[in-house]
């Protein structure tokens, strides 16, 4: 399945499965909205041949309960982790999280426990709602004092909000990011700044 997909995109990260009545093929754009456009073009374009078997998925979609267990012994759920959630903006907001079970994973393999803890939160709120509500992701070695939720409860926390977690990855592309920066004055300092 990589080989045929890379014929069309040069690094594919992808799910698959079967849901009882069809394949399922889950492109996954790792946070990364440029890909997102590419994903969201390619299922768009899908030979409908291909989607009589197949239902093409752009993101990991949310499942309630979900786990995540790895081949080399790694076993967490949503209620594992506990994170503190904070308003950044507008639909803006930073997960700081704290798993004690990945403690020795996150002093060994750092990027692995970061992986393990992103990859949980697409699968408990949704790869798209996660790229469209979560702007900061940081993991904790202690707990912070402040009280916390569970991962699991996430979702929950988030339409208490006020937010609508669709899973549709065009409702991502339509929202609408800007900045501004001042110029740096230096004469020695990078154009681009």
């Amino acid at each position: 399945t990589e080989e045929i997909l890379n014929l069309a995109f040069d690094e594919i990260s992808f799910e698959m499965g079967f849901n009882g009545e069809k394949y399922e093929l889950i492109l996954t754009p790792e946070g990364d909205k440029v890909k997102l456009f590419e994903l969201v073009y390619f299922r768009n374009h899908a030979p409908k041949e291909v989607l009589e078997r197949w239902n093409i998925l752009v993101g990991r979609q949310p499942l309630e309960n979900i786990g995540l267990r790895t081949d080399d012994g790694w076993d967490i759920s949503g209620e594992d982790v506990r994170i503190w959630l904070e308003e950044r903006g507008e639909n803006s907001f930073a997960i700081s999280a704290y798993c004690e079970k990945l403690l020795p994973l996150l002093r060994e393999r750092e990027g692995r426990a970061w992986w393990m803890l992103t990859t949980l939160t697409d699968q408990v709120l949704g790869e798209i709602p996660h790229m469209r509500y979560i702007d900061d992701f940081d993991v904790l070695e202690a707990p912070r004092a402040e009280p916390s939720i569970a991962l699991s409860r996430l979702p929950e926390k988030l339409k208490e909000k006020g937010l609508e977690l669709s899973t549709d990855p065009e409702s991502c592309l339509e929202s609408y990011l800007g900045y501004t920066a001042k110029p740096n004055e230096d004469p020695d300092a990078d154009w681009r700044l």
